[in-house]
């Protein structure tokens, strides 16, 4: 087990977490895990990723409690490549902000719309399975790699074809404060067909994946990084403990996502303000 910030004072406990679900695998094959506040996780033996959160609380801690401590309940948000939906979940769940969600792996999204239905979150949620690309169209994605399912070329053996649309095809009326993207590699090709909402004011935050996935794609991190500075964006790092923002020289090259913003002093106001969010018993 891993150190991790939520459980550092106390990692036995975690451990003892991930002895008990291990246990519990030998004989069934669905774990349902009461997560934040009244969230529930349908949890299946040999999920990835996800899990975490049972083991930590947060899995991706400092990203999460940006998020939480950033959307306000009349706020959009925008999961692109969501997944199981560990940050949709908690924007409409905790947040009670309206959340847009896309994810292209049919699989991947029946789990989704399952957690979506377990939760009572089908009025703040609108799913959609499709990918996104500079333009619409088609394109195959993997089915065997689980939380890294990625497009792929027509001849990989164990894949789907999926419609793509452009992020600029959303209506843009909507006010989407916060941008998440994880679509594994795919990502400059996806904001190529989002300079709408590049431009668009009301969009304050862009969380980024950024572990050189891109290569696959002859993209590198920097090339990124170095688009979204062009639309005004810039990388930080959050430390949820004191809420403060670290302003980076790159991409942030210890944890899973890079916080991506665009107008400093409101962001900041906003998380100094919000609520504190209760994982396990500290308040943070």
């Amino acid at each position: 087990m891993k150190v991790h910030p939520l459980t550092k004072t106390q990692p036995y406990k975690a451990l003892l977490r991930y002895i008990h679900l291990q246990l519990y695998f030998v004989v069934w094959e669905h774990y349902r895990h009461s997560w934040i506040g009244d969230l529930q996780l349908e949890i299946h033996k040999g999920d990835a990723g996800i899990i975490g959160n049972v083991y930590y609380g947060l899995y991706e801690c400092y990203e999460s409690l940006f998020l939480l401590h950033y959307l306000r309940a009349e706020d959009y948000f925008l999961d692109v490549g969501a997944n199981l939906g560990h940050y949709s979940l908690l924007a409409a769940g905790i947040t009670q902000c309206r959340t847009i969600t896309i994810e292209p792996v049919p699989a991947t999204f029946e789990r989704l719309q399952d957690q979506i239905r377990i939760n009572h979150l089908e009025d703040r949620i609108d799913s959609r399975q499709v990918g996104v690309g500079e333009q619409e169209g088609s394109l195959f994605f993997s089915t065997d790699r689980d939380v890294m399912n990625r497009v792929v070329d027509a001849n990989y053996t164990d894949a789907v074809a999926v419609p793509v649309i452009a992020l600029d095809q959303l209506d843009a009326q909507l006010p989407i404060r916060l941008l998440k993207m994880d679509v594994e590699g795919f990502e400059y090709q996806a904001l190529q067909g989002a300079s709408s909402w590049l431009n668009n004011p009301v969009l304050q935050v862009i969380i980024l994946e950024l572990n050189a996935s891109g290569s696959a794609f002859g993209i590198s991190d920097q090339k990124l990084v170095s688009l979204l500075e062009s639309y005004g964006f810039y990388p930080y790092q959050y430390e949820p403990f004191s809420r403060k923002l670290k302003r980076l020289t790159g991409h942030n090259k210890t944890q899973f996502n890079t916080i991506f913003i665009r107008d400093l002093e409101p962001v900041m106001q906003r998380i100094a303000s919000a609520k504190p969010v209760r994982v396990f018993k500290q308040s943070i």
